[in-house]
């Protein structure tokens, strides 16, 4: 009998360590945006290089957007994760995203000016492609900012707000181009 309960605490614990939610770090946020910033980089790279790189280019530009999202995805587990944010750790988090704000319009930009290059190439649905990309990485981008702007600090949510505002606005733009 003492073997059985031995057994079913064990058991218990387990099951309890599953079941606590992991709560994050501001240190982990960060690093969440660090690759967030290099995805985007190798995305920005890669709409640069396009049309001369071809289709291999579309595949690359399609493959760094996949990774976006998926960095992206995992800034808001962690945003909420963490739940509210210092003001110290908010201006920190907030002026990281600032910083993002301008290669990320100008990433969105090029390739709203790409899609003649897209639509030349000798395999069929690529604009098409481009379009389910901008707007999945829109909703994630969605995502991130409301969680961000949840979970930051007052004086900062008016800062966070403006910039999904402008960054979102951008996504229109691009999308215009491939609806």
């Amino acid at each position: 009998m003492v073997q059985i309960s031995r057994i079913l605490f064990a058991a218990y614990l387990v099951a309890a360590g599953f079941a606590t939610p992991v709560k994050r770090t501001v240190a982990q946020i960060e690093a969440c945006i660090a690759n967030v910033n290099t995805d985007l980089t190798t995305m920005g790279n890669a709409i640069n290089g396009f049309p001369a790189s071809g289709l291999g280019g579309a595949l690359a530009i399609h493959t760094a957007a996949g990774n976006l999202g998926t960095a992206l995805s995992a800034g808001t587990s962690a945003l909420v994760s963490t739940g509210s944010l210092s003001e110290a750790d908010g201006q920190v988090i907030v002026g990281s995203i600032s910083a993002m704000q301008s290669p990320i319009l100008n990433l969105l930009n090029q390739l709203g000016k790409k899609k003649a290059g897209f639509a030349a190439l000798p395999v069929g649905g690529i604009p098409a492609e481009v379009l389910a990309d901008l707007q999945a990485l829109k909703t994630k981008t969605t995502a991130f900012s409301a969680a961000l702007i949840a979970n930051s600090p007052a004086g900062q949510v008016s800062i966070a707000t403006s910039i999904e505002t402008t960054i979102i606005a951008g996504f229109n733009t691009a999308i215009a181009e491939y609806e």
